[in-house]
């Protein structure tokens, strides 16, 4: 929960997972070729998701992953563009 509240803005106690480090721009190089420094796992998060709306660890892991890559991508669910990312 500390590496939460220490973010800015401060994120959700309900966050699963977060990317670190600097989004790509959405210019060249093609924002793929930049990966996240780390994945930070709230498991105490993980697990009382996982609990409360019943859903497996594997899929909960893909589908946070999924929409934290689609964030760090700087795009919405459809894929389309939101703008700069963290902006």
């Amino acid at each position: 929960m500390d590496a939460l509240g220490r973010l800015d803005p401060e994120a959700s106690p309900t966050v699963p997972l977060l990317f670190t480090g600097a989004p790509p721009p959405l210019a060249d190089p093609p924002p793929w070729h930049v990966t996240p420094k780390s994945v930070l796992l709230f498991w105490g998060n993980i697990e009382r998701i996982a609990v409360t709306e019943r859903i497996a660890l594997e899929s909960l892991l893909a589908e946070a992953l999924h929409a934290e890559a689609l964030d760090w991508l700087g795009l919405d669910a459809e894929g389309q563009a939101l703008g700069e990312p963290w902006s």
